[in-house]
């Protein structure tokens, strides 16, 4: 549907305040500056409002994908909107001016025309408003995703979106300014309206607000901590049970390892522990309990509003790390003791599930961080004991006995743990280490072959067991090698690589059909901006301060000009691009594990705070230098705050804190060399010196790739690569009709007749229920047309033209030699009768993959571009061409083709054939019973 949404409006400025809710006692906030667009480029921009919605925009560009405008509860609500004065669009491209501020954004044009996008805090609704003074031709809004035309006046338009209910209010003219109100279901009355405008959108501040202040003589860098914490602070929200979203636009849902490695940067360092406390419960409630699953005692992967999946290998040790480091900043030791039974049950359920005769915590190919899958399995398999997963077992052991000893309970329990993590560690010494390259291995194989590949997950060892109470891992000599082998080989200025550079499965770039899907190179060589956090923890140990200040002041630049501009991106392509000046953003454009990080490391690292409530003592070991010379915060302590300020002269330290807190603190700052400094602060106290200070450690050289070099993964491809002019098979083409098989309609239900699809709403009804398939000769090529009850295009891949069906088409050419295969591949679990046993197989889902009976890729083709389509939803067909060369007599071949549900990991790609289970899920089907066939229809001919 594209009609339009249309009426006069006019608009004026908005500004509000972010309220400071569940902050320590104390608390106060700084301005967030606004920030000045670039006019001829193109930037993202991100707005939350905290609950479960958010916008996703561009600021030169109208929204095209369905991850792109408005977003409720996981269900996009509207895409976009165009002003039109005298019925000509009015380009965004022509703004004079575009200001960006948390939750506004605003464009100002010629002839006095203003523009303003809102989404207010806390309240399912977006407002867009905007002026014409004096006001001569009218400005008209259009939206290109409505089926109503409204005119001003109107009080309300109610419209169904999905599971939501949308209203639209005009409000009246006021002062040459009108404004429209979308409200999702109901959440603000037409009567409320001027209320909530007043209370929230008039408030005269100059900016929004940020969680906590931060000034340093470095502007940007200062810049650059404000927007990230208020970016972080929008992705705490409340979708179901508090929570925190991973990243947007595409992960607004909360996933165990990211919310909890991102715990510290977005709730710990700024003192929001009324929500960190609701967050640990909500995902305590949701740990499994089920002795008979291999799962048992896991805190989920992922919460969504409809399942929960535990599918993860970490998330379960980094929840109960983050729940130790909230104990050390706040001291509550009552919810530490509502919360022990889940950490008890998540490490003794392991013991039994997942514990090797060795002691090491076993997993699956795609259970770490770093679990991207595809057709064939894992793209970076690091099964089955992945180093870092026994740095947070081990980890998880000590912080267990700890945690026994804070509550004075479970003493045996306690001793037992410490005794397996010293045996742990003893093992792990010996397996992991690698001498002959001075480092550790990345993982132990199921067979116990130590993998040399060179990734960063090692620098885990170091870091993860860094906590107060807790014995270290690694002794320092080899936490100094995994250090510098990791910042030398796989860091630069931007960012962490995911996999050496010198490796033959290292790829340069992230989205480069044809070549390869964008999984492959997921976590295969891309730059991920979160892990520089774990890496300058890691030099922040052995002071080497200018690498964290180089990597912080590029973090910087990256938060305050790439997209979504005041925000951090997921990924960054290792290699720049054939014409490029620069490496190019990919993945979510707003990611909360990459603002926690930046946000941790310039309070834990560069000031060096590290809280110790139990004790009732604090640390600092600030990393201050020439180029990052102050910083000046507040830190949160128990109940209270710190107000702290530490400057670099040159050759001396000068440290001020000043207690906002109710007890006296014990005090100590680490100084480079051995220079420990202790003093006891009386509560509401402050304290001031000058350290005569001088870095003492010398500067190691960042990696650097040579971006001339081959990388073999574009050198050496073992199929033919098709390219769309050789695919796309257009409706105005003749061709000659050669075979043509009809099937029945309502047929799509599995070889048991009960099969029914996922549950996720894009799973139209006939999507999986073929009809017909037909045959031409196009002289040089075949002509395939594969008819289905219906086709849906939910907008994910729009250069493929349909998505979420997938088929295989297996083929008895007997013009070609055997093998012949009767079990056809891709997850189908479907034989064939011997009779129809093939030699050739058509796979179609997120492109076409051609192999011949051994499973062995013959030719491929991967939409990379819009305009050259597979499927047609209008005519509810799949259709494509294939070079006879490939499949010669498939007009007198045996063909049979199977329909089932596409899977194609969420990595895009060409995909497989769903899964399907006893009952139906959002994202797998159900009916299944003995039989374990994932298909639901075939036609055979």
């Amino acid at each position: 549907m594209m009609n339009i949404l249309r009426f006069l409006l006019m608009a004026c400025s908005i500004s509000f305040a972010l309220p400071q809710t569940g902050l320590a006692q104390g608390s106060f906030s700084q301005a967030v500056p606004p920030l000045h667009l670039p006019l001829k480029t193109d930037r993202r921009f991100v707005f939350s409002n905290r609950i479960a919605g958010f916008f996703n925009g561009h600021s030169l560009c109208t929204n095209r994908s369905s991850f792109e405008g408005w977003i409720l509860n996981e269900q996009h609500l509207l895409l976009d909107y165009d002003l039109l004065t005298a019925d000509q669009t009015l380009s965004r491209s022509r703004a004079q001016t575009i200001i960006l501020e948390p939750n506004r954004l605003q464009r100002s044009f010629a002839s006095n025309i203003s523009e303003e996008l809102f989404m207010p805090d806390s309240l399912d609704a977006l407002i867009v408003s905007w002026k014409r003074l004096p006001s001569a031709t009218p400005v008209r809004l259009l939206f290109t995703d409505t089926v109503l035309t409204v005119e001003s006046g109107i009080p309300a338009v109610h419209l169904k979106r999905g599971e939501q209910e949308l209203q639209i209010y005009v409000q009246a003219k006021e002062h040459g300014c009108q404004r429209l109100w979308l409200v999702a279901n109901g959440s603000v009355k037409q009567a409320q309206i001027n209320e909530v405008f007043y209370k929230q959108l008039r408030q005269k501040t100059k900016a929004v607000n940020a969680p906590i202040p931060f000034r340093s003589s470095n502007p940007t860098l200062q810049q650059a901590a404000l927007w990230s914490a208020s970016s972080l602070n929008g992705l705490v929200t409340r979708q179901r049970g508090a929570g925190l979203w991973a990243g947007l636009p595409w992960f607004n849902n909360y996933w165990g390892r990211d919310t909890f490695i991102s715990f510290h940067g977005a709730l710990l360092i700024t003192g929001h522990f009324k929500q960190a406390r609701e967050i640990l419960s909500n995902f305590a409630r949701f740990q499994l309990h089920d002795s008979a699953s291999r799962n048992d005692g896991r805190i989920p992967n992922r919460i969504t509003n409809r399942e929960v999946i535990y599918n993860t290998a970490d998330g379960t040790w980094w929840f109960i790390r983050a729940l130790y480091d909230y104990v050390l900043y706040t001291g509550d030791l009552d919810l530490l003791r509502k919360l022990y039974p889940a950490v008890r049950y998540a490490i003794t359920a392991a013991q039994a599930q997942r514990v090797d005769a060795n002691g090491y915590l076993t997993h699956g190919a795609a259970e770490t961080w770093m679990d991207a899958q595809g057709a064939d399995g894992a793209w970076s398999s690091r099964a089955n004991r992945a180093v870092e997963i026994q740095a947070l077992w081990y980890t998880a052991l000590q912080i267990g006995a700890r945690m026994a000893s804070f509550l004075q309970e479970d003493s045996e329990r306690a001793r037992h743990w410490l005794e397996q993590a010293e045996q742990l560690r003893q093992r792990f010494n010996g397996d992991f280490w690698d001498a002959e390259r001075n480092r550790l291995f990345d993982r132990l194989t199921m067979g116990g072959r130590p993998d040399t590949t060179l990734r960063p997950n090692q620098i885990f060892a170091v870091t993860v067991p860094h906590l107060p109470g807790l014995a270290p891992l690694l002794n320092e000599e080899r936490a100094r090698a995994v250090t510098q082998a990791v910042f030398t080989q796989l860091t630069l200025p931007q960012g962490v690589l995911s996999l050496s550079f010198e490796d033959a499965n290292f790829h340069p770039f992230h989205h480069f059909q044809p070549y390869y899907v964008p999984d492959a190179a997921y976590h295969n060589g891309l730059i991920w901006t979160w892990l520089a956090g774990p890496v300058c923890s890691a030099l922040a140990a052995f002071n080497h301060s200018t690498e964290i200040s180089r990597i912080l002041t590029e973090e910087s630049r990256q938060i305050l000009t790439e997209d979504a501009v005041g925000s951090f991106s997921e990924l960054l392509e290792p290699v720049r691009r054939p014409g490029k000046s620069k490496r190019l953003v990919s993945g979510t454009v707003s990611q909360a594990w990459s603002l926690a990080e930046y946000r941790r490391n310039l309070i834990e690292d560069v000031l060096g705070y590290r809280p110790n409530a139990p004790q009732n003592e604090i640390t600092f070991r600030p990393q201050l230098n020439s180029e990052l010379k102050d910083i000046h915060t507040r830190v949160p302590y128990q109940s209270g705050w710190l107000e702290v300020s530490c400057s670099n002269t040159g050759d001396s330290l000068v440290f001020a804190v000043q207690s906002l807190v109710t007890q006296p603190l014990k005090v100590r700052i680490l100084l480079p060399g051995t220079t420990t400094q202790s003093f006891t602060l009386p509560a509401h106290a402050s304290h001031k010196k000058a350290f005569k200070w001088k870095s003492t450690t010398g500067f190691w050289p960042f990696a650097s790739i040579d971006f001339t070099r081959t990388f073999p993964v574009l050198a050496h491809l073992p199929y033919k690569l098709l390219d769309g002019t050789q695919v796309v098979f257009p409706r105005q083409i003749a061709g000659t009709p050669v075979r043509r098989q009809m099937d029945v309609a309502g047929d799509d239900t599995g070889s048991n007749g009960r099969y029914v699809y996922p549950q996720n709403p894009a799973f139209k009804v006939g999507i999986l229920d073929l009809r017909s398939v037909d045959l031409y000769d196009l002289g040089k090529d075949w002509g395939l047309v594969i008819h289905l009850q219906n086709l849906n295009d939910p907008g994910w891949h729009p250069e493929y033209g349909f998505q979420l069906t997938f088929v295989a088409v297996a083929v008895r050419d007997d013009s070609l030699p055997g093998p012949f295969e009767r079990k056809v591949g891709r997850n189908a679990n479907y034989q064939l009768s011997e009779e129809r046993a093939f030699n050739r197989v058509v796979y179609i889902g997120g492109g076409i993959d051609i192999s011949d009976g051994r499973g062995k890729s013959l030719a491929r083709y991967l939409p990379a571009e819009m305009g050259f389509p597979i499927g047609y939803v209008r005519s509810k067909e799949i259709r494509f061409k294939i070079p006879k060369a490939l499949i010669p007599g498939m007009s007198k071949a045996t063909i049979t083709v199977l329909c089932g549900a596409q899977d194609d990991h969420g990595g895009a790609g060409i995909g497989n054939f769903r899964a399907l289970q006893k009952e139906a899920g959002e994202w797998h089907g159900g009916g299944l019973d003995s039989t374990a066939s994932r298909v639901y229809d075939v036609l055979a001919f």
